[in-house]
């Protein structure tokens, strides 16, 4: 249960937060990739990560990558094994998902326009991950999108507890995303 008032007024003025969630069966995950580029393009200073499906020789899904999105760097989050998938064993690596946090701590250093951030699961939820910089840049005041599945609940309460601008849900197009996003927080 959300508990309302968890936040003074004066807090949640400060943070502009929003959150897109998708459904496990979306299989369209560029739109965020492509809207950095385009906002990066018209001078904004965008960072963050994406995700991206790693693909092998023969065009099948593999594993996960993370990508800066002020660099363009990969960082391989995902390659599980046959063994993982036989027994069903979480193949996250959680040393690159640590080298992954270096996008977001230069994206808080670069005082950006805008974060963004494809990536809130488990470890977020016990406080891990990704959670010291996503907390770290509302500190700040950066400006951030989260992308996450829908299945994540804890996700809708803390998107409400920190005063999210507004929950947005997957698929929606680069041009509705544009629209929610400049009336969210004045980007796009």
């Amino acid at each position: 249960m959300v508990q309302h008032g968890a936040m003074s007024d004066q807090d949640t003025q400060a943070i502009r937060a929003a959150a897109v969630l998708y459904t496990p069966e979306t299989t369209e995950r560029s739109v965020l990739a492509a809207f950095a580029e385009e906002l990066k393009t018209k001078g904004l200073k965008v960072g963050g990560l994406v995700q991206q499906d790693h693909l092998d020789d023969q065009g099948v899904k593999d594993g996960i990558d993370a990508i800066a999105v002020d660099t363009g760097e990969h960082i391989p989050l995902k390659r599980p094994t046959e063994s993982d998938f036989v027994n069903g064993v979480c193949s996250l690596d959680h040393s690159a998902l640590t080298e992954s946090t270096g996008a977001l701590r230069r994206a808080i250093n670069n005082k950006a326009d805008l974060m963004i951030v494809e990536k809130f699961g488990e470890q977020e939820q016990k406080g891990a991950g990704l959670a010291d910089e996503i907390l770290s840049a509302m500190a700040e005041g950066i400006p951030i999108l989260i992308l996450t599945g829908d299945s994540d609940k804890f996700m809708h309460e803390v998107t409400e507890q920190a005063g999210a601008t507004k929950v947005l849900t997957k698929p929606i197009s680069a041009p509705d995303l544009r629209k929610e996003i400049a009336a969210a927080i004045g980007f796009g």
